[in-house]
């Protein structure tokens, strides 16, 4: 045990140059939690010290936000100036990376719609663009083939099954006027954006089809596949609209043993 919680804190001292700061410093609780043997705690402490992990700490950062600058550039040219230190806030609220990339740029995208709308980022239309470009970015990470012979197969399973939202499509809310805002994002113009309409505006990413689409969705629509999203009862107004354009589907029952599939879902999979 001793030797893999060594390898865990040295792994953590090169993820944070704020944890190589505390040891540096002589800090008691900044290995508490790893059961360390007198030796392994002083080689830590010596190798907090080292010129060297400061390289091992860019590097670490380096190579976890880089998944992130490609997949959100939107977002990135938003921040500006203040990538760093957003980045260095993330880190620190988060030091331990996921190294599945989907989750990793989930909860960074995640965090940082909370920071926008809690006022600690400067750009009003940070939560927008990122809620949209996280939107795209799971539709493409998923399988479209498999996705469609699943949605078929709980259809067929469980007629009067729960509603959920189709998986191949994703909705987006939005403050400010999508229609004036995703051009100017697109061609990274620099903002501020003074002229952006702002309300409420909803957009609904579509891949069910081979060509991607992207529409506006009216504001009670948007607002009801968002509460579904989160778990919430199918709005009763809602329900019989959402049906017909195909965007809810029959899941299984949270009691029901779902993880076999038939032999047609297999043999598609």
């Amino acid at each position: 045990m001793s030797l893999l919680a060594f390898q865990r804190a040295l792994a953590a001292l090169a993820a944070s140059p704020e944890l190589c700061r505390r040891v540096r410093t002589g800090d008691p609780a900044a290995l508490s939690a790893y059961e360390l043997t007198p030796l392994e705690h002083r080689r830590l402490v010596s190798a907090a010290g080292q010129p060297g992990m400061a390289v091992n700490c860019t590097l670490h950062r380096s190579n976890r936000i880089s998944s992130i600058l490609n997949l959100l550039p939107g977002t990135i040219h938003l921040l500006g100036k203040e990538l760093r230190p957003v980045a260095d806030r993330f880190w620190a609220r988060h030091p331990n990376p996921d190294f599945t990339t989907r989750r990793e740029v989930r909860r960074f995208c995640g965090w940082l719609m909370d920071e926008a709308r809690a006022g600690r980022i400067a750009s009003p239309f940070l939560a927008d663009v990122t809620g949209w470009e996280l939107a795209q970015y799971e539709l493409r990470m998923v399988s479209r083939k498999r996705t469609l012979a699943r949605v078929a197969d709980d259809a067929e399973r469980w007629p009067d099954g729960p509603l959920a939202v189709h998986p191949l499509v994703r909705v987006a809310a939005f403050r400010h006027d999508p229609d004036v805002l995703l051009p100017l994002v697109a061609r990274k113009a620099p903002p501020p954006w003074d002229d952006v309409p702002t309300g409420e505006f909803y957009r609904l990413a579509d891949v069910r089809e081979p060509a991607r689409v992207v529409a506006p969705l009216d504001v009670p629509a948007g607002r009801a596949l968002l509460a579904i999203e989160r778990g919430e009862p199918v709005p009763e107004d809602q329900r019989d609209a959402l049906l017909a354009a195909r965007l809810l589907v029959r899941i299984a029952p949270a009691s029901a043993d779902a993880t076999e599939p038939t032999p047609e879902l297999a043999a598609a999979v």
